[in-house]
């Protein structure tokens, strides 16, 4: 019981802490202005994705148990594209590609779809995996060249 007291009291405190984090200590930020993103987020969501089942191993799954990854994934066909922006036209159309197998996915009702198999679904799958493997390889390239 002293052990929970003592988690609650040392979360409680974090709470505090971290709120303050939050806070807009430096003012308003101009208008035109950009906030620092910090480090750069997509190599580790393309890490993150590239972990998941539906990537490693997409023609075993069933496909309705891929939603969030596939939902994930169209959301980050938006980053990609805007990471290529007018100068890495390549990168671009890998964008389209994923995106290409995230319309599929949903056009074939994916989601309804509970044993895996070689279907349009899990086609969809596959497509999506490749699409993101060439985007990690690509997107990785460029952190290590600049």
């Amino acid at each position: 019981m002293r052990t929970r007291r003592v988690i609650a009291a040392i979360g409680g405190v974090l709470v505090l802490v971290l709120s303050g984090c939050g806070s807009n200590e430096a003012g308003p930020t101009p208008s035109g202005a950009t906030r620092d993103e910090g480090p750069d987020a997509l190599p580790l969501k393309l890490k993150a994705l590239t972990a998941d089942q539906c990537f490693v191993a997409p023609a075993q799954q069933p496909p309705k148990t891929c939603e969030k990854y596939v939902t994930e994934l169209g959301n980050t066909a938006a980053q990609v594209r805007k990471r290529a922006g007018a100068k890495d036209q390549p990168l671009a159309n890998l964008a389209d590609q994923l995106d290409v197998g995230v319309k599929a996915f949903r056009s074939n009702n994916c989601l309804t779809v509970t044993a895996p198999g070689n279907g349009p679904c899990t086609q969809a799958i596959t497509d999506i995996a490749t699409a993101l493997q060439a985007i990690k390889t690509r997107v990785n390239g460029q952190a290590t060249t600049g």
